[in-house]
């Protein structure tokens, strides 16, 4: 019986039931829509999803070409999460910040009721890797603060907040989860900031097709984080920059 289920899994006809389950159950969690492509992979230690998107009122919050996962299927039956590979191919993540202070990935997520008990879950990633990822900000509140003229708007020549673009974002790290303790070891992000391209200055001539310099790149960070009820703890950071390294923090806005 066991060999006929294991079977099963593997045949076309469960992937799409499964698919058409994890779509059904997603309208009960989320405040959007989520949609996927084929499930691949043996489903007993791993699998693959292709073409992810999440979007909330028609506006794309989350996108990736492909979701590969692998992990230990023993470790369920202990309550223990065991990923050896996560891997997020070209992400693309859009976060708004609206006028009334509240993002969309706080909205995402359906409110559930409280619980106080502690969960004996534990959540193991070996490695976590986001493949030339990139990421939008976009900050409402901020904005309409400096259009009433309650707040200055920052030089072209500096970082400006309200209008964060990342590109070429690449991550690999690894991270833990237990009761009330959360630890991550990241062994590298690199990434490329740029003026949204809605605000580019006008002042710098650009030839037709030609990329954008970014203003800030990093390419190399690491370091170990730790997140406690009672503790938070960063050590062994190491940040690559280059000779024109661009102060991040001392900005106006």
């Amino acid at each position: 019986v066991v060999i006929a289920i294991i079977g099963y899994t593997q045949t076309r006809s469960f992937k799409t039931y499964l698919r058409d389950i994890v779509l059904h159950e997603s309208l009960t969690v989320i405040n959007g829509e989520l949609q996927f492509g084929a499930i691949e992979g043996n489903l007993i230690t791993g699998f693959i999803i292709n073409n992810v998107t999440v979007t909330e009122g028609g506006t794309e919050i989350l996108s990736t070409q492909r979701i590969e996962l692998k992990y230990d299927p023993i470790g369920f039956i202990f309550k223990h999460v065991g990923i050896s590979n996560a891997v997020i191919v070209q992400p693309r993540i859009h976060i708004y910040r609206s006028v009334n202070g509240s993002t969309n990935i706080e909205r995402l997520i359906k409110p559930t009721p409280t619980n106080t008990t502690t969960s004996a879950w534990s959540i193991d990633i070996k490695r976590l890797e986001f493949a030339d990822a990139e990421v939008f900000f976009i900050d409402s509140l901020l904005l309409h603060q400096r259009q009433m003229g309650e707040r200055a708007s920052p030089p072209d020549s500096a970082i400006d907040y309200a209008r964060v673009h990342l590109r070429r974002l690449a991550l690999v790290a690894s991270a833990q989860i237990q009761s009330n303790k959360y630890s991550a070891k990241i062994r590298n992000i690199s990434a490329a900031l740029y003026h949204d391209e809605q605000i580019v200055s006008t002042d710098v001539e650009t030839l037709p097709g030609e990329p954008q310099v970014p203003i800030v790149t990093l390419n190399h960070l690491s370091g170990d984080f730790l997140l406690t009820k009672n503790e938070v703890s960063v050590s062994n950071v190491s940040i690559e920059t280059p000779i024109n390294f661009r102060p991040i923090f001392p900005v106006k806005t």
